[in-house]
């Protein structure tokens, strides 16, 4: 992320090398050796259909082009770190205590510097809770009658 902001160029030779050492070598175990410090990341990289989906993933990302990959999560992040105090959306931080790319520490400090937009929601588990926590995911996400949005 930090790299995205500050240095497009560098941001993209990071995807770039990630997506290479991917097709290269064994995905479970480049995956397994990147959350190494997860334990329960490494038990959900365990399942090969959660590994052929990231797999996918990066291909997918590769296949719009590097630049997609590099601009789609910082527009994401942009969108309400631009200017907190002017969020009209409360904002909810769902994070593992173990992950082991973005350190829990990190995300709790800007939680408390930020406790009028944001909540965090710790969870026992790492980086990948979109696998592993699928129905907290899910349940977090506004519906229907949350701010208009179709979660379907």
């Amino acid at each position: 992320m930090g790299a995205s902001f500050v240095s497009y160029p560098v941001a993209r030779m990071i995807l770039a090398a990630g997506q290479r050492l991917l097709r290269q070598s064994d995905p479970v175990s480049f995956l397994q050796k990147m959350y190494d410090h997860s334990p329960s990341d490494r038990t959900t990289l365990g399942d090969p259909a959660i590994v052929a989906s990231i797999v996918r993933g990066v291909e997918d990302v590769v296949r719009q082009g590097l630049d997609a990959g590099v601009n789609d999560p910082v527009s994401g992040f942009a969108a309400w770190t631009t200017d907190l105090g002017a969020l009209t959306v409360p904002v909810i931080l769902y994070h593992g205590r173990e992950d082991p790319n973005v350190p829990f520490n990190s995300v709790a400090e800007s939680a408390r510097d930020n406790a009028h937009c944001m909540t965090l929601l710790p969870e026992n588990g790492g980086g990948q809770l979109c696998y592993s926590h699928i129905d907290r995911v899910l349940d977090l996400l506004p519906g229907d009658d949350d701010h208009g949005a179709d979660r379907t």
